[in-house]
C-alpha cells in the first residue's frame, strides 16, 4: 500500500490556487442548499393579527417584529406553554389534560409531573417556588445554603461561603411529647 503524499501550504492564498488550479471544472463550487419549508398562515403572538410567514421560526407580524419592547420577546417555549397551554391526551389513561410543557405526556392522576385534567376545569397556573437545597459544608460539617455552584464553606469557614441554615425550633407539642418520651424511658430503665 503506498501512502498519499500531503501538499502544505504557507498561506490561504497558495491554497485558493490550488484549488483553482486542480478544479478546472469547478467542482469544488459551493452551492447553496434550498430547503422547502411550508410557511404557513399564524396568528402572531403579540396581537393575535393572522400573517404569512417568511421563516419557519417567525412568531410575530412585521409591525410586532419592528417593537423594540415586546411582552414574550425572550420566554422559551416551555414558559409560553405555561401561559396558554394546549389539551392533549394521557398515555396512559387516554383523558385528556393541559400540556403546559413541551415533553409533558401524562395527566396529574397518572404521573407526579403531569397536567391539570380538563375535567377539573379552567386551567390554574401554579408556580412552585424554588426552594434551595441546604448543602454541607467541606470543614464543619454544618448546613448551609450555596449562592454559587461551587460554594464547598459555610460563612464560618469562609468569607465568602453561604449563609448556614437557622436549625428549627421545636414547637411546644414536640416538646411535651419529647418530655413524655424520656420520662417512660426512664421509667422502663429503673
Amino acid at each position: 500500500m503506498t501512502q498519499k503524499t500531503y501538499q502544505v501550504f504557507s498561506d490561504m492564498k497558495a491554497l485558493e490556487q490550488f484549488v483553482i488550479d486542480s478544479d478546472p471544472i469547478k467542482e469544488f463550487e459551493s452551492v447553496k442548499r434550498e430547503i422547502n419549508w411550508t410557511l404557513v398562515t399564524k396568528a402572531c403572538e403579540e396581537c393575535n393579527e393572522p400573517f404569512t410567514q417568511k421563516h419557519i421560526a417567525q412568531h410575530f407580524c412585521e409591525n410586532c417584529q419592528k417593537k423594540s419592547e415586546k411582552r414574550n420577546k425572550r420566554e422559551s417555549v416551555s414558559q409560553r406553554m405555561k401561559k396558554n397551554p394546549s389539551v392533549a391526551e394521557c398515555l396512559s389513561c387516554h383523558s385528556d389534560f393541559y400540556k403546559s410543557a413541551p415533553t409533558m405526556y401524562y395527566c396529574s392522576e397518572c404521573s407526579t409531573t403531569g397536567g391539570q385534567l380538563v375535567s377539573t376545569g379552567e386551567y390554574v397556573e401554579v408556580k412552585t417556588p424554588i426552594m434551595p437545597r441546604p448543602r454541607n459544608c467541606v470543614e464543619c460539617n454544618k448546613k448551609f445554603y450555596r449562592t454559587a455552584p461551587a460554594m464547598r464553606y459555610c460563612k464560618c469557614c469562609s468569607p465568602k461561603g453561604g449563609e448556614l441554615v437557622e436549625e428549627e425550633k421545636l414547637t411546644s407539642n414536640q416538646a411535651t411529647k419529647d418530655k413524655k418520651l424520656k420520662s417512660n424511658v426512664l421509667k422502663l430503665v429503673k
